[in-house]
Order: C-alpha cells, then structure tokens, then sequence
C-alpha cells in the first residue's frame, strides 16, 4: 500500500493511482481496509502545517521540449529533442524543482496521462499539477493562467519557494521577471536552463513578486 499512498501524495486520484500500479504489478490487490488507511492518512496529512516549501517549473511543451529539428524529424508522433529534455533534467536535478505543465498539452488530458506523456518522453521530475484550462485564447492567457495557479496554491497551501516559467510566449503581463522565454527553433538551451537556474536560486532567498 505504500506505492498507493506515494501517489496520493504527489495528487493522483486513488483509481488512476490504482490502475498504474496495476500496470506494474498485475497481481496486487487493494483490499478496501487498506484503501482507507491510505486515504485516512492523506486527509491526515493534507491538514497538518506544510514543513517545506518547494520550487517550481510552470512547462510549456512546444518550444520549449519540442522544437523545429525534432519536429522535422516526427512521424506519426510529436517526440521531443533529447537534448532539450535532458537540459530540463539537469534543472530539475540543481534545484529539486517540481513541474507545474502549462502548455496547451494540457488540454484534453488528465494530471496522470501528462505524467505518463511526459515520463515516456525522459522527463525524471515529479509532475506537481497542471494550469486550468483556458478560457478564451490559449496564449494570451497563459501568464493570467499562471497566475490564478499560484494564487490559489498560496491560500489552500502556501508553500511555493521560488518558480521559473519556461516558454516561448511572451504573455506574461505580471510575470515576465520569472520568465526564460525559449525560441522553437531552438527549443531550451543551456543558457536557458543556466538563466531558469538562477532565477530559482535568486527567488528561492528573495521572493520579488509575492510571498507564495
């Protein structure tokens, strides 16, 4: 039961928790006692004051992991350029970062089938959560979008260190000092992830937009 209680805690839901683990081990069985320790546990823990504050990378996809030369290279599926996903890795390796995805990936797709797109594709940080859906367009309201997520996570949660946003649209109106704006043709660079770097480690000491 310790699988199910770990993917509780990262925010699958018990079925989507319970299905990939039947993936891995066909013969488990979640007895209902079980199951209700586990989520006895979790509302436990959900109510007790946060020890720690994290920092977090909001991902756009499309120029950013996926850009010109991988896409010229796709055949029947987008896939993303190796480099640039072992670029975000590294980040997320200097500064323990969760993932926040914003792109417009998200659309259509729950928390788990991002995490399992994204796993496939070699990304190794813990996929946190997904932006809201859009409203109305679905680039000029990604800084908004941004926004109302750390919002929200600083009144149920408060426990945002520091954050980057890694993508190639510039529509952050109240964001753009935590932005490392990507290009597609390029996607993310090293000097990308060295300027998301400090960025995360500047904020994490001196958070300049809010106290999250």
């Amino acid at each position: 039961m310790m699988a199910l209680a770990v993917l509780g805690s990262m925010g699958w839901k018990p079925q989507d928790a319970k299905r990939k683990i039947k993936e891995c081990r066909p013969d488990v069985g979640f007895p209902d006692v079980y199951v209700e320790s586990v989520q006895r546990y979790l509302r436990e823990e959900s109510g007790r004051p946060v020890k720690s504050r994290m920092k977090v990378v909001f991902l756009d996809i499309d120029g950013v992991l996926i850009n010109k030369a991988s896409l010229l290279k796709m055949e029947s599926v987008y896939v993303p350029d190796e480099k640039c996903v072992q670029r975000l890795n590294d980040l997320i390796k200097k500064t323990d970062a969760n993932i926040v995805v914003s792109s417009c990936w998200r659309i259509g797709r729950t928390l788990a089938e991002l995490r399992e797109l994204l796993a496939g594709w070699g990304v190794e940080g813990i996929i946190l959560d997904k932006t809201t859906d859009p409203v109305k367009s679905r680039e000029k309201e990604r800084g908004l979008e941004i926004q109302r997520w750390l919002e929200d996570r600083k009144k149920r949660r408060g426990d945002i260190e520091s954050f980057v946003i890694l993508d190639d649209n510039k529509y952050m109106p109240t964001l753009l000092k935590f932005l490392v704006q990507t290009k597609f043709e390029a996607g993310l660079t090293r000097h990308n992830m060295e300027k998301a770097l400090r960025i995360l480690l500047k904020a994490s000491r001196n958070q300049t937009w809010f106290d999250c």
